[in-house]
């Protein structure tokens, strides 16, 4: 696996462990894991994962959103010649990517072209029983107002596995939002 792994983490469940091991056993050899101001009960988490030579743990004090935790990875990353040229993906604290799924997203992604790198998007089925209301409506209002604004269909706009090119963390990294619009 060439890509890096990027996890946003606020209060993340304990299997957490569990799954960065899982995807350590399935040829993943980079994470950036971003405590995004979790609470004293679960810093053990990141002190277990930060055992492993495999993950980087970057610490926000306080809580600043997934959008901040996500931008201050792809700066991270930037700033250091180890990950230089390498793609990122981005996956939830909740494990609810599976190995497989991430590995077949580093592989399509290792064999697009380089000359027109694009972004790679997970999409969660939302026919399935188990998926609150309340996330399919969600999903389905966002998907048709993005279609609607950008001509274009994302089926779900809120996943968190994302397979973003090294190209694209620049600009990424320096998008205005949340906290960002209140600065000068």
């Amino acid at each position: 696996m060439n890509s890096t792994i990027v996890i946003p983490a606020l209060n993340p469940p304990e299997h957490l462990i569990t799954y960065v091991d899982d995807l350590i056993r399935s040829g993943a050899s980079k994470f950036l894991i971003v405590d995004d101001g979790s609470s004293v009960e679960k810093q053990y988490i990141f002190q277990k994962l930060s055992l492993r030579p495999e993950c980087q743990i970057l610490i926000h004090e306080n809580n600043q959103g997934k959008g901040r935790a996500l931008k201050d990875a792809f700066s991270y990353i930037l700033s250091k010649e180890e990950y230089k040229g390498q793609n990122v993906i981005t996956a939830d604290s909740n494990g609810q990517h599976l190995a497989a799924d991430i590995l077949r997203l580093d592989f399509h992604m290792q064999n697009t072209s380089h000359s027109s790198p694009c972004l790679f998007l997970g999409c969660r089925n939302f026919e399935k029983e188990n998926i609150p209301w309340r996330s399919r409506f969600g999903n389905r209002l966002t998907s048709l107002l993005f279609r609607l604004l950008y001509q274009e269909t994302i089926m779900d706009t809120q996943t968190g596995l994302r397979g973003i090119p090294y190209e694209f963390l620049e600009p990424l990294s320096k998008l205005k939002g949340g906290n960002d619009l209140n600065t000068k």
